[in-house]
């Protein structure tokens, strides 16, 4: 029994036996899939011959993907060889004009050609599957071949275009229809399968069309300095439980040995010489070889032989002394690990240079060439190829992570340009589309921490402006306003505990710009930003482009105020920027984002810490016997955002009772205690309805606890004259319960959605 067993999938592109698409029709039948090939026009009988030789033919069905009258037929011819509906698309069509469109033709090609390759090789994606999807089966997948479009390859010219438009393609899709878009962080092992971790639970992964280098696939088994891959893909591959499209091992494919081989294979293979000779290369696993390349080593470049070599090219020539004899002892050591090419000099081309008083500077150029296959089955060597430009005069290398570049050229036509366009000119019931929940568990994490992220920033911002303020108003006293706030500053882990040979207002004062500018001290302000931004980077998709741009400012602002040392003034300053930002950030969070499941779990992160910080502050605040000075319930509404509210309601100095009363136990305060506990109630019980999991349970208790509490044992007590009280500790301890409870329902949140460990994960897996 294959892992495919039972599933119905569509491969488009079967042209030859030796296309990719009849590799993967061969492999889904091997595994157990019912397999259905369409083509088109004269691609028809070329793609019968050739999946004749399967056992069993799987039936084919024309199928135009330009044509709207074709795939609006499509379903129903599907339905003639399929039970049940269809799991999956291959799509693996791609056309452009060789002679129009290919072979360095970029500059030359008219609209028609490339509106036809665009077409053909990346709408067709969008088209084929809103034509199938009345078909799709739900968590059906939809796979587009391509190859690497973010470089210019030489002479694919417009294929290369349309290929990177594909790739585009499939991320729209991916988003409008639900399909997820993998990365290793998604993928989990459990035994001896791939799951891929969503919020409804762990999904089996079939099949996964691999880029990554070899090396970096599996950390448990290969690089274990790496956190990318998957760990324990490996066993999985072994086991024959997932089929890896670009097999582990082909990177070889990518060595620079095999360049000195190619004569020969192509004398061998195609009986006849190369048509284009490459840079003359020796591999010195050879002895001949080896000898010959000490023999020329003054005229000869050294290179590693294989891709995960790290190794900078060296110059035969430019070696002296014990370099050269180093360079020799290596070679004779690990012959096999080097390759020795003849050495090329390098062309020149004007460049535009902003550098240089903006005028054209000479500067060495590179091109590749490359080798297409066309619409026939046959390859097509192209005419041009990828230009590379020098950062530098006289270099002997180019490379972009030398600075190199490559550049764009536009040419003016000297005719009209066609206003043809692949815009439906109007949307129709059936082109309707809705965010789905279907999001993987990596977005989700990303979201949930940048709602907390955003939270602790923000009130780390306000704890250390309110302690730099006592500070600026104190001069240099320690007044028991700024003691308190020092002390409630270590208890948070704002700041370390102090060092000794300090005078108390120096120590403070340093103290607490650390804490503002140093990403290495723990529970930094600077330290909580970089946190923030790492969050916020990987879900940039799911950020208006507004979000972005104060996410932005605000880390510019942060690295201009590092620059130079700053006075208290300046900190205060800064400090309020900070905030200012802070607000704007959650404006974006509540007005511009869809009301998702992602979204939920970024509000639910961040009521988690607000609860956490608002509870663990004022438990820590009862409790602090330098908290009974003057002045330390002004700072407490101050930290609290809650000053005005206080004095529009009450009309007299800060007392203990009303402090409490709307820090606390007032649920329509947004810096209140019970209103977090509400709105989190409120969010976990909804995903208790959506997720089936109750994580509220706990939060509830401690809620009615809470509410139960008798704030009548508080009056007429002076809290500047009183010690910590019992009635003071015990509503403390409350609060400290609180922090415990949030800290459970985010690890239990981690291990269902996030993890899918411990009993939770595996009640997933049965999902």
């Amino acid at each position: 029994m294959g892992i495919l067993e039972g599933k119905n999938i569509l491969v488009t592109g079967v042209t030859m036996r030796t296309s990719i698409a009849y590799a993967a029709v061969e492999i889904a039948q091997r595994e157990g899939a019912n397999v259905v090939v369409s083509a088109a026009g004269r691609a028809v009988a070329p793609a019968t011959r050739a999946i004749s030789k399967l056992d069993p033919a799987p039936p084919i069905v024309e199928v135009d993907v330009t044509n709207p009258e074709h795939l609006a037929a499509l379903p129903g011819l599907l339905s003639e060889h399929f039970d049940g509906g269809l799991d999956g698309i291959v799509h693996s069509i791609a056309y452009a004009d060789p002679e129009k469109a290919l072979g360095g033709a970029f500059l030359t090609t008219d609209w028609d050609s490339v509106g036809n390759a665009l077409h053909i090789s990346a709408y067709s994606l969008q088209s084929l599957t809103m034509a199938a999807k009345p078909i799709l089966n739900r968590g059906a997948s939809v796979v587009g071949l391509t190859f690497d479009a973010r470089v210019s390859w030489p002479t694919y010219d417009w294929m290369g275009v349309a290929k990177a438009a594909l790739e585009s393609t499939s991320r729209y899709l991916a988003r409008y229809l639900g399909f997820p878009l993998v990365e290793g962080q998604d993928l989990t092992v459990r035994g001896d399968t791939v799951y891929l971790k969503t919020l409804r639970g762990l999904k089996r992964v079939h099949v996964i069309l691999r880029r990554q280098d070899d090396g970096y696939c599996d950390p448990l088994e290969l690089r274990g300095d790496s956190a990318l891959g998957v760990p324990g893909l490996l066993g999985v591959v072994r086991a024959g439980r997932v089929v890896m499209a670009n097999a582990l091992g082909s990177g070889l494919l990518g060595s620079g040995a095999l360049m000195g081989f190619l004569p020969a294979i192509c004398e061998r293979l195609l009986g006849e010489p190369l048509a284009m000779p490459s840079v003359a290369t020796w591999w010195c696993g050879e002895k001949p070889a080896l000898d010959y390349v000490k023999e020329h080593f003054d005229d000869l470049v050294i290179k590693p032989a294989y891709p995960t070599q790290h190794m900078d090219p060296v110059f035969g020539n430019e070696l002296r002394g014990e370099a050269r004899a180093d360079m020799l002892r290596r070679l004779e050591a690990r012959p096999h690990a080097y390759v020795a090419q003849e050495m090329v000099n390098l062309s020149q081309a004007p460049t535009w240079s902003r550098d240089h008083e903006r005028r054209l500077i000479a500067r060495p150029v590179g091109l590749r060439a490359y080798a297409a296959v066309d619409a026939g089955g046959g390859y097509a060597v192209m005419a041009g190829g990828l230009a590379r430009v020098a950062s530098v005069a006289n270099t002997r290398i180019i490379s972009m992570q030398r600075g190199g570049a490559s550049k764009d050229v536009w040419v003016q036509t000297h005719g009209p340009v066609s206003d043809f366009s692949l815009i439906k000119p109007s949307i129709g019931a059936r082109d309707l589309v809705r965010a789905g929940a279907n999001l993987t568990s990596r977005v989700v994490e990303n979201l949930f921490w940048l709602g907390r992220y955003a939270e602790r920033f923000d009130v780390s911002a306000r704890l250390l402006r309110v302690a730099l303020g006592r500070i600026a108003v104190a001069g240099g006293s320690r007044t028991p306003a700024l003691v308190s706030a020092i002390e409630l500053a270590r208890r948070l882990g704002v700041l370390p505990e102090p060092a000794e040979d300090a005078p108390p207002r120096e120590r403070n004062e340093h103290e607490l710009l650390q804490a503002i500018y140093d990403p290495d001290q723990p529970g930094s302000l600077a330290g909580n930003i970089r946190s923030l931004m790492w969050s916020a980077t990987h879900v940039r998709e799911r950020l208006s482009l507004d979000h972005w741009h104060s996410l932005n400012a605000l880390q510019r602002d942060q690295q201009r105020a590092q620059k130079t040392p700053p006075t208290l003034t300046e900190a205060i300053a800064f400090l309020d920027r900070v905030l200012l930002f802070s607000s704007s950030l959650t404006g974006f969070a509540m007005d511009n984002m869809t009301r998702d499941d992602g979204w939920r779990f970024l509000i639910i992160g961040r009521r988690l810490e607000r609860l956490a910080f608002l509870a663990e502050a004022l438990a820590g605040f009862l409790e602090m016997k330098s908290a009974r000075g003057s002045g330390a319930l002004d700072w407490l509404l101050d930290l609290m955002d809650s000053t005005i509210t206080y004095r529009s309601r009450y009309s007299r100095t800060p007392e203990l009772l009303p402090v409490l009363d709307l820090l606390v136990f007032d649920d329509s305060n947004p810096h209140g205690v019970l209103f977090q506990c509400q709105v989190l109630l409120r969010y976990l019980e909804r995903l208790e309805r959506e997720l089936g999991t109750d994580f509220a349970g706990g939060l509830a208790a401690a809620t009615a606890a809470l509410r139960a509490f008798d704030l009548g044992a508080l009056e007429r007590q002076r809290f500047a004259e009183c010690q910590p009280c019992e009635h003071c500790g015990d509503l403390a301890g409350q609060l400290t319960g609180l922090v415990e409870v949030a800290g459970q329902i985010s690890d239990e949140l981690s291990r269902r959605y996030f993890t899918h460990v411990g009993d939770i994960g595996r009640q997933t897996m049965a999902l």
